[in-house]
């Protein structure tokens, strides 16, 4: 399937994402010694296999459901998800809801 196919299909993945100490409050820095990276990417099979790793984190924090906007790629959505969970020190599970817009408008307007 190429990059502007749309699949009925939902797909689920678990990622780690380091997040560098030395970068400012607020910010997500994606070149250079100090970028943001993806340590471990695992695709899950289904959604017992999502429940199971949402349910690995802290049962005392709610989880939290960012959804990235049209102006967004899939990448930033999760490092910008990343950075709030450090910088606010959540602790629940968290999930990314992401669809491939191709971070413009005309994406967004496809995808509805």
């Amino acid at each position: 399937m190429d990059s502007a196919t749309r699949s009925d299909l939902l797909s689920f993945s678990a990622i780690d994402v380091a997040v560098p100490s030395d970068r400012d409050i607020g910010t997500v820095p994606v070149s250079g010694a100090n970028a943001f990276s993806v340590l471990a990417q695992q695709n899950l099979p289904d959604e017992q296999a999502l429940r199971n790793a949402l349910q690995a984190a802290p049962r005392n924090a709610p989880l939290t459901l960012w959804i990235h906007g049209y102006n967004n790629t899939a990448a930033e959505a999760i490092y910008r998800q990343a950075q709030l969970v450090i910088d606010a020190r959540m602790e629940g599970a968290q999930m990314t809801f992401v669809w491939p817009s191709a971070a413009t408008a005309r994406g967004y307007i496809h995808d509805r």
